[in-house]
C-alpha cells in the first residue's frame, strides 16, 4: 500500500468537499445536460467562448490553432491541466461524456470500428488464442497464456472477441491501448467520440511539470518528460506522420508556504531533477515582467484586501527542464494511430451500457446498439464519468480514496511585453501566493487557469453533462485579474475567451491505477487535472499491473513494480492504490 503519510491541511480541506457514495465516485445522470454536441469536434471541452474584445491584443478576427482559440476546427488544446485522465464510458473524458446508457450520436463506419492498420476488415485483429484460461498474447508465440482467471476463447473470424477493452480514447486511454497492443493484446477500444482526443484532453494545458509533493510523483513526471523528448521514438512513428511537440520552456514555481520548495527539492535530488533556486532579485532579473511581491492568502478580487501592498519579496524554484505539449489532441491521436499500427481496434461513436460478469470476472462490455464485446480485461479511462462505469460494474466498495468531477476554466489572454527574454515564450509560471497559473502558448499568448484556493468555491459536480462547456465571466475575471497582479503589463479584456473542462478529481489530487475486486476490471482514473503529462508512462504502469495481475500476482498483498526506462527508476505501484492512505498533497491540481 501507499507510504502512509499524513494528508496536509490542505488537503484535508479540499477532500471535505469530495463525496464517496461507496463506488469510490459521484455517480452523476444522463447526458446531453451539458448541451455538448457528440459528434467530432468537442464543443464542451474546448470550446472558445467567442471573439476577444479587441482590447487584448489579440486579433479576434483571426482564428489561429492555439489553444482556446476558435480556429474553425475543434480547439486543440487548453483548458484543465490535465486532460489528463480522460473518457467517460465509451468516451475520451472530456467534456462530451458518454455515460452508460446516453445516446451516442450517429454510428461511424458500418460497425463502428475504426480498422485502422493490421485487421481482416473486422477492425479486430483475431489472432489464435487457445480455450482456457488467460489472455492470449497475438504476437509471438500465439496462445499463450498470461494468467489463470479467465476463460475467453478468441475464435476466429469474431469481431466482438478480444483480449482487452479499454473505455476511453482520450490521452491516458489511447496510451493504455498503445501498450497492452504492444505487448501482444487484441485490444478493442470504445469511444463516443469520432477520434481519439476529442474530450477532455483536447481542453488540457498539458503541462509537463515536476513539483510534487511525494517521490513516485516526482518519479513519474520525470521519467515521462523523457518520453514527450523522444516522442517519435516512443510512438515508433514512420517519419513524415505530424507529431504533437514537446516546448522545454521551463517552469517557475514562485515560493509559498503551503508548498515550501524542500517539499520538492528533496525529491530531485533523489530523482535527479536538475532545479534552480532564485531569489527576489534572481527572480526580478530572470522575468522582469513578473512582480516579486508576496500577497499571501489569495482573496477574491473584490475582496478590498485584494489590492494591498505586499507584505514581502518571493523568490522561486525554476525547473528548467519543464515546459508543455502544444497540442494534447493530437497527442492522444498520435498514441492511437501507434496503437492501431499493432493492432488495436477503436470503435467511435459506442457506449458501453451494461459490464457482464461471471464467476466474480468480467466478461467484456455490452454497447448502445446491443453488441457485446467479450474479453477478460476491461479498462476504465474513463475521467469524470469513470464513476458510472464502475457503477455499471459493481466495482468501487473497497475505495479508500473518493473520487467526484469537478469543473474547471482556463482563459486565453495576450502575453504582456517582456514576458520571456531574448524573443522566448517565458516559463509556465506556478503561482499559489495568488491562486494562479500562467502557461505560453508559443505565438504570443498566455493561458491562464486557477490553483484552487480555498477563497474560491470549487464547482462540483453531480452530474459531469451539467458543466458548462464555455468560460464564465466571473471566472475569467477572477483568473485574468489575479494573473494581471502578478504579470503588471497584462492586459484584462472586457469578454472572457477560454475553455471549460471537467477534471475527475481524486481525494488526494492523485491518481488510481490499479485493479479492483472485480477479477479483470482495472482503472486508470482519478487523474486530477494532473496526469496528462504521465500519459507515457500511464500506459505502461497499466501494462505491467495487468499482465502481472493476470498471470496471478496478488497486487493487493504484494504491490507490483515498475522499471522506468529512461531514468532507471522504479517505481513502486502501491502509490497509485485504490486502498492506499491517502497521500500527502497540497489540496491543488499541482498535486
Amino acid at each position: 500500500m501507499a507510504s502512509g503519510e499524513r494528508d496536509s491541511p490542505a488537503h484535508a480541506a479540499r477532500a471535505r468537499s469530495v463525496r464517496d457514495d461507496g463506488t469510490g465516485v459521484d455517480n452523476g445522470g444522463s447526458d446531453d445536460g451539458s448541451g455538448l454536441d457528440g459528434g467530432e469536434s468537442d464543443s464542451g471541452t474546448g470550446v472558445d467562448s467567442g471573439e476577444s474584445d479587441n482590447g487584448t491584443g489579440v486579433d479576434s478576427g483571426e482564428s489561429d490553432s492555439s489553444p482556446g482559440v476558435d480556429s474553425g476546427e475543434s480547439d486543440n488544446g487548453t483548458g484543465v491541466h490535465s486532460g489528463e485522465s480522460d473518457s467517460s464510458p465509451g468516451v475520451d473524458s472530456g467534456e462530451s461524456d458518454n455515460s452508460p446508457g446516453v445516446d451516442s450520436g450517429e454510428s461511424d463506419s458500418s460497425p463502428g470500428v475504426d480498422s485502422g492498420e493490421a485487421d481482416n476488415g473486422t477492425g479486430v485483429d483475431h489472432g489464435e488464442s487457445d480455450s482456457g484460461t488467460g489472455i492470449g498474447r497475438r504476437h509471438g508465440s500465439r496462445g499463450e497464456r498470461m494468467g489463470a482467471g479467465a476463460d475467453v476463447r478468441a475464435d476466429a473470424g469474431a469481431d466482438t472477441v478480444a483480449d482487452a477493452v479499454v473505455v476511453g480514447a482520450g490521452v491516458i486511454g489511447s496510451s493504455i491501448a498503445l501498450e497492452l497492443a504492444r505487448g501482444g493484446l487484441r485490444v478493442v477500444v470504445v469511444d463516443r467520440f469520432g477520434g481519439a482526443g476529442n474530450g477532455s484532453t483536447s481542453a488540457s494545458s498539458a503541462v509537463v511539470r515536476f513539483t510534487y509533493p511525494t517521490v513516485e510523483g516526482v518519479t513519474a513526471a520525470w521519467e515521462s518528460r523523457h518520453c514527450w523528448e523522444a516522442w517519435r521514438d516512443h510512438l515508433e512513428a514512420p517519419a513524415g506522420e505530424p507529431l504533437a511537440s514537446y516546448h522545454r520552456c521551463g517552469v517557475t514555481m514562485l515560493d509559498v508556504d503551503l508548498a515550501p520548495r524542500g517539499l520538492f527539492t528533496r525529491h530531485f535530488d533523489e530523482v535527479g531533477v536538475p532545479y534552480e533556486e532564485w531569489d527576489a532579485d534572481r527572480l526580478a532579473a530572470r522575468l522582469p515582467a513578473v512582480d516579486t511581491g508576496r500577497y499571501w492568502p489569495p482573496r477574491p478580487v473584490d475582496d478590498e484586501e485584494f489590492f494591498a501592498d505586499a507584505t514581502g519579496r518571493l523568490g522561486a524554484l525554476h525547473t528548467p527542464d519543464g515546459g508543455f505539449v502544444d497540442d494534447p489532441r493530437l497527442a492522444a491521436a498520435n498514441l492511437a494511430a501507434a496503437a492501431r499500427r499493432h493492432g488495436a481496434a477503436f470503435r467511435w461513436r459506442a457506449r458501453v451500457t451494461a459490464v457482464p460478469r461471471s464467476g466474480g470476472r468480467v466478461r467484456g462490455v455490452r454497447l448502445d446498439d446491443g453488441t457485446e464485446l467479450s474479453a477478460p480485461v476491461v479498462v476504465n479511462a474513463a475521467g469524470p464519468w469513470s464513476g458510472r462505469l464502475n457503477q455499471l460494474a459493481g466495482v468501487g466498495g473497497d475505495f479508500t480514496v473518493p473520487l467526484r468531477p469537478l469543473r474547471q476554466e482556463v482563459h486565453h489572454v495576450a502575453a504582456p511585453p517582456g514576458y520571456g527574454v531574448g524573443g522566448g515564450s517565458g516559463p509556465v509560471l506556478a503561482d499559489m501566493d495568488l491562486g494562479t497559473y500562467i502557461r505560453p502558448d508559443g505565438r504570443g499568448s498566455l493561458l491562464v487557469g486557477g490553483t484552487e484556493p480555498e477563497c474560491d468555491a470549487l464547482e462540483w459536480l453531480d452530474d459531469p453533462d451539467t458543466g458548462r462547456p464555455g468560460p464564465t465571466v466571473s471566472g475569467f475575471r477572477t483568473q485574468v485579474t489575479r494573473a494581471a497582479r502578478r504579470l503588471p503589463g497584462l492586459r484584462v479584456p472586457g469578454r472572457p475567451r477560454g475553455v471549460a473542462g471537467v477534471y475527475d478529481v481524486a481525494g488526494d489530487w492523485t491518481p488510481v491505477y490499479d485493479r479492483t475486486d472485480l477479477d479483470g476490471f482495472y482503472v486508470a482514473i482519478g487523474t486530477s487535472g494532473n496526469q496528462f503529462k504521465n500519459a507515457p508512462l500511464a500506459g505502461r504502469l497499466m501494462s505491467t499491473l495487468i499482465h502481472g495481475v493476470e498471470a496471478g500476482h496478488d497486487h493487493d498483498r504484494d504491490s507490483l513494480t515498475h522499471p522506468c526506462t529512461h531514468t532507471g527508476r522504479t517505481l513502486d505501484l502501491a502509490a497509485f492504490s485504490r486502498r492506499r492512505r491517502p497521500t500527502t498533497s497540497t489540496g491543488t491540481v499541482l498535486g
